[in-house]
């Protein structure tokens, strides 16, 4: 460097400038290499190793900064993406941090302000921008009919039927007629152990659901059910010091609207499409003399014990069979035919199900294990 040439302290902003150039031209260049290169092209400039060190850790996090601040901008997009009934959504990011979270872990969209479905009159009564929620919480606990803004939520499915008309996210001209619907569902045993499974392999608990199409077909009849009884059996919860006991058990009828005074327990419900109020695995509470009124069927009765008068019983459902379906017969095929008895043996019917069809499974739904021997039930989400 000649003698007459003075070194001068340049900006941070012209000294990042320059690392930036020299990372474009060796963009694996480490540290001590990009150090001989600056002095190199700036012969003037007092390049410490340490302001060069300094200068990548800048330049990388503006980097960061950038993608971070492209990925919101997809995200922007996404929420643009409306809302519909029956969607199934989770929370975004930046609603997360909030003290209800914890029972917003899947949801699915009950209603959207300003969008009439068909199903409710006062669909005007909720603010444009917003939507009722059914959520199921980190536990499965049921929360219905939450409001939140669209903006919090992100959509994860949506449910199709076949002769929907659709169009392409990415392509709103794009105008298409839904043909086919392939479909599985997420289920959660008690264990929490989560898989999924084909939506032919569902089977309600009890066998039906509320207004599933059933035929009869020596008079070719067809109609919805309305009402049902289910036998439902009950093992009773025996103390912690009673282990190697096997627990009593004894059977309820139960109707679909539910036995008064057998009660679930906290967080065990069902959804409002469930027919049965009751389920495998659930836990029942109930007073003494409905207790008394049940049918015993294996073990002695825990009230005869004068340890246990006065004390409330709870016990787990342990099975549950459909011995009686009311149906609302609607049509028949063939005329002159006699309309069949409003009860019948659910032997008697058959369902209905059109090809293609999503059955209208809704989250928070129970179902039968679909692995043969096992009696766990799940949730099933779309």
């Amino acid at each position: 460097m000649p003698s007459s040439w003075k070194r001068w302290q340049p900006s941070m902003k012209e000294f990042k400038a320059m690392v930036a150039t020299l990372l474009l031209e060796a963009p694996n260049a480490s540290n001590a290499t990009l150090t001989l290169m600056l002095r190199n092209r700036c012969p003037n400039w007092p390049v410490p190793s340490a302001r060069v060190r300094q200068a990548v850790l800048s330049i990388q996090k503006s980097q960061a900064k950038k993608q971070s601040e492209g990925s919101d901008a997809t995200g922007s997009k996404e929420e643009k993406l409306k809302v519909y009934p029956q969607d199934i959504v989770e929370l975004r990011k930046s609603a997360q941090k909030t003290r209800d979270s914890w029972w917003q872990w899947r949801g699915q969209v009950l209603r959207v302000g300003g969008i009439d479905d068909g199903n409710d009159d006062d669909f005007m009564d909720l603010p444009q921008g917003t939507c009722s929620l059914f959520w199921l919480g980190w536990n499965l606990e049921q929360w219905p009919n939450n409001l939140l803004s669209e903006k919090t939520l992100k959509i994860l499915d949506r449910p199709w039927v076949v002769g929907d008309r659709v169009a392409r996210a990415t392509e709103p001209g794009s105008l298409g007629v839904v043909t086919d619907v392939t479909m599985e569902v997420t289920l959660s045993r008690g264990d929490s152990q989560l898989f999924e499974v084909p939506i032919a392999q569902l089977k309600p608990i009890g066998g039906f659901r509320a207004e599933d199409w059933v035929a009869h077909s020596p008079t070719k009849w067809v109609g919805k059910i309305g009402e049902a009884v289910y036998r439902v059996e009950v093992e009773v919860a025996l103390p912690k010091n009673s282990k190697g006991k096997k627990p009593p058990a004894c059977v309820f009828q139960v109707s679909s609207e539910g036995l008064e005074g057998l009660e679930s327990g906290v967080n065990e419900e069902v959804t409002p499409h469930e027919l049965c109020p009751h389920f495998p695995g659930q836990r029942v509470r109930a007073p003494l003399r409905l207790w008394k009124q049940a049918e015993w069927i294996r073990g002695k009765p825990p009230y005869r014990n004068t340890q246990q008068r006065g004390k409330p019983l709870t016990g787990y459902v342990t099975s549950v069979q459909c011995t009686l379906l009311a149906v609302n017969w609607l049509a028949s095929v063939e005329r002159d035919t006699q309309m069949p008895d409003e009860w019948l043996g659910p032997e008697a019917v058959s369902l209905v199900v059109a090809p293609g069809s999503t059955q209208n499974w809704a989250l928070g739904d129970h179902v039968l294990d679909p692995e043969p021997g096992r009696e766990a039930t799940g949730n099933g989400t779309t």
